[in-house]
């Protein structure tokens, strides 16, 4: 492995930062923003940034699925949140290093998977399966930041930050990149996969799913602990974006060991995650919330599937234990559950489409 040495790279791609001065702005005005004391003397994203981490939706990731549904009994398993604060890391690392503009980087890793659903992407299937539309992560955290946080009205987050946030995802696809958007967005998608890719493997192993024996040879070629993978795919990729002069991770030897791991992931790991217990127990209890959701509280107003969406992984077990045969007292219990706080909070006819980001640029200046 090669000798890790980041002073050359040191603001290489500073040129190509994004300037601040050039956002295209916000959706309503910094003067009925409860932040423009703020706006005034920092920087857009910095604001962006400490509106996510201050929301209700970020707090709410802590109880909600990476991989393992079993979260809640391991304290060493990710979360959602775990996941995010890492992706966030690494993507600071990432731009600090090369010049980006860190807050922008910042800002979009904090909001990047706010519109996750319970159980992780099980439950993106599911609400995909049931209502016969494709429901994405990515374009619900884009309605989280628009329509749902502060009582409806939003964030009021820069352009900049929802565009990176709706085109972070990439799945098992190769990891292509979007020109069009600034660096910055390219950082955080490739630092999103990073993370993932080791953390959940890492996690893996704690829960008993593999062991090292079992994992490719490529995954402790690259480093004999998180860290130092971290450490080693971070410097790959430095170095090749400093050669093509802007953000590349594909053509090193360390990038295509680093894609060789993810695609065994996505075969030998991912795929079969569903058939395991819990995951099993996980879809019956969706879809039992969702024959509960429809019956009950479509009278009141309410879309089920927005709720299913918001949903903490603890929330959707609450009620999937009552769904089948729901008294009075359980759907009164209901208006004490939290994600009923974003609810009940919405001006009288809002409407939320959780399959439509609605971010089109001639509404923001």
């Amino acid at each position: 492995m090669e000798k890790i040495d980041f002073s050359p790279f040191f603001n290489a791609l500073a040129h190509k930062a994004f300037i601040t001065q050039e956002t295209r702005g916000r959706r309503f005005s910094t003067a009925s923003d409860d932040d423009s004391p703020f706006a005034v003397v920092l920087s857009p994203f910095f604001v962006d940034r400490e509106k996510i981490r201050q929301g209700k939706t970020y707090r709410r990731l802590g109880d909600k699925t990476q991989v393992f549904i079993d979260h809640q009994e391991n304290s060493h398993v990710r979360t959602r949140k775990i996941h995010t604060d890492e992706v966030a890391s690494l993507s600071v690392q990432i731009s600090s290093i090369l010049g980006l503009n860190v807050y922008l980087t910042e800002a979009i890793a904090f909001g990047h998977d706010l519109g996750h659903s319970p159980f992780g992407h099980l439950g993106e299937r599911i609400i995909s399966e049931l209502s016969g539309k494709t429901f994405k992560h990515e374009i619900m955290s884009v309605v989280i930041a628009q329509k749902i946080e502060r009582s409806g009205l939003g964030l009021n987050l820069s352009w900049e930050t929802l565009e990176g946030i709706l085109h972070h995802s990439r799945g098992k696809n190769g990891l292509w990149v979007n020109s069009d958007l600034p660096l910055e967005s390219t950082v955080v998608m490739l630092a999103d996969k990073i993370a993932y890719a080791f953390s959940d493997l890492n996690d893996a192993q704690r829960c008993g799913y593999f062991k090292e024996s079992d994992l490719p040879a490529e995954f402790l070629a690259l480093g004999k602990n998180q860290r130092g993978r971290w450490m080693n795919c971070i410097y790959a990729l430095v170095k090749e974006s400093c050669e093509k002069g802007s953000i590349s991770f594909h053509e090193s030897d360390i990038a295509q060991k680093f894609e060789t791991i993810r695609q065994w992931s996505y075969g030998n790991f991912y795929s079969k995650l569903d058939s395991g217990g819990q995951r099993q127990q996980a879809m019956v209890d969706l879809k039992l919330i969702y024959q509960f959701l429809e019956s009950w509280l479509t009278q009141f107003g309410h879309d089920p599937f927005l709720i299913m969406a918001l949903l903490t992984d603890r929330e959707a077990k609450k009620i999937a234990a009552f769904a089948k045969m729901p008294t009075i007292r359980d759907i009164k219990m209901l208006e004490n559950f939290s994600f009923m706080e974003f609810i009940s909070r919405f001006p009288k006819g809002h409407e939320v489409d959780i399959f439509n980001p609605d971010l089109n640029i001639e509404n923001f200046s």
